[in-house]
């Protein structure tokens, strides 16, 4: 189905991301856009109340936004799904299922008979007639919860997709029209840092394409519960540290010594993933990029990039959007959009 015709959500931990965008002339334009808070037990809670309560509010925010289109791609978190790199010889299609079923079961923790799962071929090398393919999977429940809740908001599933798979069509989008590099190991890492869990992303720069991935359970959360924990303050001022002062050197408040056991934590899981990267499949970095709940968290930027002398940055993808208001309105909280505006693609 054409992107004109269709809008999307993501469902995210904590919030619901709406986009209205379409292709035009290969140049993603962001027609609307907007955010509201996501009951945190909607993925784990039965609670009937809880899908009515949620789907009131999209429908709030679907009104608010003007979009009157019914066909909907949908986003769930990578701490709710499953997603892994595979390879694999380059088989028929009978074969590769078989391969896949085996594969799935490697790493995903529930019997296969409850989840549903999707493959996509992200490049075939003719020379070693081997594949690379992204395997993603959801729980049935989940996907069963998704269909209920659309149905409420009187609107039809076009597709459900997972935030590692969204997050690599909007990078290879982004990348896919930059010049090629000489160095064709080169890459960098994108650090989506959710909720509860986070999730690490290698991309090789040429051709911008997403070849790693790895969830951990580690998110933006550990750190809020340990300043209230520790400074005996409520969350709304454990939120208002972390996003004006979080890990900033020249604050009177030394936030990074009260975070110490979550932030070793955080970057021991970090650079399991980095030594992988690195050395097991011989790749280099260049880069770090920080998106989604990072965007709340002043000077974590910073801490990477000096904890491994990676240049880290906050992912700010104003520069590649054609400007209009609601791009502009959005400016400093794109980061938070990133697989919304992918899955529109």
């Amino acid at each position: 189905m054409k992107t004109e015709n269709l809008f999307t959500i993501e469902i995210g931990e904590t919030s619901v991301r709406v986009v209205d965008a379409q292709l035009k002339n290969s140049a993603l334009e962001i027609k609307n856009m907007g955010i509201t808070d996501l009951d945190p037990l909607f993925y784990t809670s039965e609670s009937e109340a809880i899908i009515d309560k949620t789907a009131k509010s999209i429908k709030t925010l679907i009104k608010q936004l003007k979009i009157t289109k019914k066909d909907v791609r949908i986003v769930i978190p990578d701490t709710y799904s499953y997603s892994n790199f595979i390879e694999m010889p380059d088989v028929n299609e009978k074969e590769l299922l078989s391969a896949v079923k085996y594969q799935a079961d490697q790493f995903i923790p529930l019997p296969l008979e409850q989840v549903n799962i999707d493959i996509e071929i992200v490049f075939k090398n003719p020379k070693t007639k081997k594949l690379l393919a992204l395997l993603s999977a959801a729980p049935k429940k989940i996907v069963a919860k998704i269909t209920g809740l659309c149905e409420r908001l009187g609107i039809y599933p076009d597709s459900l997709e997972t935030e590692t798979s969204a997050t690599a069509r909007f990078i290879h989008n982004l990348f896919k029209t930059k010049s090629a590099s000489n160095d064709k190991n080169s890459g960098f890492v994108i650090i989506n840092l959710g909720y509860s869990t986070s999730s690490l992303y290698f991309v090789l720069e040429t051709p911008g394409l997403m070849i790693y991935t790895h969830n951990f359970k580690i998110g933006f959360n550990i750190f809020n519960k340990e300043l209230q924990i520790n400074m005996n303050i409520d969350a709304k001022k454990s939120n208002d540290l972390l996003n004006h002062i979080g890990l900033s050197k020249s604050s009177s408040y030394d936030i990074q010594k009260i975070l110490s056991p979550s932030i070793k934590s955080f970057a021991e899981e970090v650079d399991k993933s980095i030594n992988e990267i690195t050395k097991k499949h011989n790749l280099k970095i260049t880069n770090i990029y920080l998106i989604n709940e990072a965007i709340k968290f002043h000077a974590l930027d910073e801490f990477i990039g000096r904890y491994f002398s990676i240049p880290t940055s906050y992912l700010n993808i104003y520069n590649f959007l054609p400007k209009n208001s609601v791009v502009n309105y959005f400016k400093d909280k794109l980061g938070f959009f990133i697989p919304a505006i992918g899955a529109s693609i």
